[in-house]
């Protein structure tokens, strides 16, 4: 049996009371059921884990004291670290959606999308060349989130926008089930690589479905924003005209 992260509260003001006895019985309760059914079991540890006050090291040696933990003794160091990447890439994705949203009013959407990808790109393949723990992932890592960011602000009204009133529903479709269907595939080959390669070699998978999001995009001919400069604005019906005179397929 394998536990797979966050088997302590850490942050609960209780552990800093209790000390290092307080997490040796917390441990002792939740591997108690596991201990009387003679079942081996090893731990991974998550973000909260650490927050108790005692190393991811020392709370692995605690496993390891009772009579089935099998947590092995390499490895143990970091805990959490991965699930704090994870935080920081979304805390910038989060923060560069306005920014980016700007951006791609004034240089257009198709142009913002590459942008973002490229920065994907670059974040995921400088985390694949880093090898162990280094400070500088958190560069990479806000690098790829600002590019996420990007995307996810410039594709789907990118689409909007080239749909005409008919056209609407079927490319939106389209979208949702092109990302549900890598939602659903990519857990099976992810975990392939991790299983066969490694855990950094995730990064890579992630470049080579970024390329391959950049794609379609090379047969998209229109996709810029429509700017009010660009328009007659002495008429406010013009903006709707075009859109609604517009190729939807070109």
């Amino acid at each position: 049996m394998i536990k797979t992260g966050d088997q302590l509260k850490g942050y609960s003001p209780w552990f800093r009371l209790a000390g290092k006895s307080g997490v040796q019985n917390t441990i002792k309760m939740l591997t108690d059921p596991m201990e009387r059914r003679r079942i081996p079991y090893a731990v991974t540890f998550g973000n909260h884990d650490i927050q108790c006050g005692i190393s991811s090291e020392e709370q692995a040696e605690l496993y390891r004291q009772q009579p089935y933990g099998v947590c092995p003794e390499e490895g143990a160091t970091g805990g959490g670290s991965f699930a704090n990447f994870q935080l920081v890439a979304t805390m910038v994705t989060l923060v560069s959606y306005m920014p980016m949203a700007n951006l791609s009013c004034r240089i257009g959407r198709k142009v913002t999308t590459y942008i973002g990808i490229g920065l994907m790109c670059l974040g995921g393949f400088c985390v694949f060349l880093t090898h162990g723990y280094s400070p500088r992932i958190y560069v990479w890592v806000s690098i790829a989130g600002i590019g996420m960011g990007t995307v996810a602000t410039t594709i789907y009204p990118m689409i909007m926008e080239m749909a005409s009133e008919k056209t609407t529903g079927r490319y939106t479709g389209y979208y949702y089930t092109a990302s549900m269907s890598a939602q659903i595939i990519t857990p099976v080959f992810s975990g392939a690589v991790m299983e066969f390669n490694g855990y950094r070699y995730l990064y890579l998978y992630s470049v080579t479905c970024t390329i391959l999001v950049a794609l379609p995009l090379i047969f998209v001919k229109k996709g810029n924003t429509v700017l009010l400069k660009d328009l007659e604005i002495g008429d406010p019906g013009n903006c709707s005209s075009y859109i609604r005179d517009r190729d939807p397929v070109g």
